[in-house]
């Protein structure tokens, strides 16, 4: 993983006075970005029209290849535009709208890295806010920190500290023995996003609804939290409602057959269904692959697949009610229907099953004294 370097000394060089161009001044690394954007839009246009006009199927398979080659050659060409002149406050600018732009790009990871370092004050540093809070760099937090800390512009620290708050919701999660050391600031956090912060626009809302929704999946999607219902369709069309199984002991696992970790689980799962045949338990998952309905059937048999999925193709509405971000996440709840684990990846069995076992004891103990012989 890349951008790995610690906001440490860089403050020294964005102190460094810049030399602006007069207000009514042409200001030339402007000019070569306007240039390059017309250029590189121009040839997009030019190479789908030529794609849909293509009179063979090879014609289409080529022009596709060179249009794929222009996105990809477009940041790099961006990147080192901005860096050749990176202290000239445009290449914030330059930098910023390839992090907004071409985000799934190694070009994104690097602008946004040299974006903050340079120019840490900057107007421009929303996207590269968004990037670190939804990506995984290794010194995400550290440069949310110094931007929460330092940059004069509300709207950047807004984004920096809500960014900061989901980089640390992803830690929780990655670590659930965190929680209690990280769950305290997390909230801090999301209270001054809205507080704050809450009228900057974020999305199709603002600030304030985006922390208002991360503070209710801290309230409702946690260890010791009865778990949210869930209601939908199965892959056969039958109505599936998490309820149901209340008195039982339910491993739920958010998965899809496109997620290499969450496939491997499945032997592990196949296991469990046998196993506990005869005991209060059922094995639920949600699967959010895209293919059509009769495929997913097929591919379902050949991995003998016999518990219940719920449908949400693409990570749809459950998995962003119970705010999924990583896939497989598996939770184990209890006869209650309480959350009492929450695992990211592939545990192995003997995790999965010895916390199994104990609610499962659990539960027989608690039916036998609803029914004493």
């Amino acid at each position: 993983m890349r951008c790995r370097a610690k906001p440490a000394a860089f403050l020294v060089v964005a102190a460094i006075s810049t030399a602006f161009a007069a207000p009514d001044s042409p200001n030339p690394l402007r000019e070569q970005f306007l240039v390059l954007k017309r250029e590189y839009q121009s040839s997009v246009s030019a190479t789908i029209e030529a794609t849909r006009n293509a009179e063979s199927k090879e014609e289409q398979i080529r022009l596709r290849d060179v249009l794929q080659d222009l996105h990809k050659r477009f940041p790099k060409r961006l990147f080192d535009l901005a860096n050749d002149r990176i202290a000239d406050p445009v290449a914030a600018e330059i930098l910023s709208y390839l992090v907004a732009n071409f985000d799934s790009t190694p070009e994104a990871e690097q602008a946004t890295e040299l974006l903050i370092r340079r120019h840490p004050r900057s107007e421009h540093l929303v996207p590269a806010c968004q990037w670190l809070a939804r990506g995984s760099c290794d010194a995400a937090e550290a440069w949310l920190r110094v931007v929460l800390g330092g940059n004069p512009h509300r709207a950047v620290r807004g984004e920096a500290c809500l960014g900061l708050a989901q980089v640390l919701k992803r830690k929780i999660d990655a670590n659930p023995q965190s929680e209690d050391e990280l769950t305290t600031e997390l909230r801090q956090l999301l209270g001054r996003t809205a507080n704050e912060f809450g009228d900057v626009p974020h999305g199709k809302g603002t600030l304030a609804d985006a922390a208002k929704a991360e503070l209710r999946s801290l309230t409702v999607i946690a260890i010791g939290n009865e778990a949210p219902e869930i209601s939908g369709t199965d892959i056969d069309g039958k109505q599936l409602k998490l309820s149901d199984y209340r008195g039982k002991v339910v491993l739920l696992k958010f998965w899809g057959l496109w997620c290499p970790p969450c496939r491997s689980m499945l032997p592990i799962e196949q296991a469990f269904v046998a196993r506990f045949k005869d005991k209060p338990f059922a094995m639920l998952a949600v699967n959010t692959d895209r293919e059509n309905l009769e495929e997913l059937k097929k591919r379902f048999a050949a991995e003998k697949i016999t518990w219940p999925n719920w449908r949400d193709s693409g990570g749809g509405p459950i998995c962003r009610a119970w705010k999924i971000r990583a896939f497989p996440s598996t939770f184990l709840i209890d006869h209650n229907g309480v959350i009492r684990e929450k695992w990211l990846g592939n545990q192995g069995e003997k995790i999965f099953g010895d916390a199994i076992d104990r609610l499962l004891k659990e539960a027989e103990d608690a039916q036998g004294k609803n029914d004493p012989k």
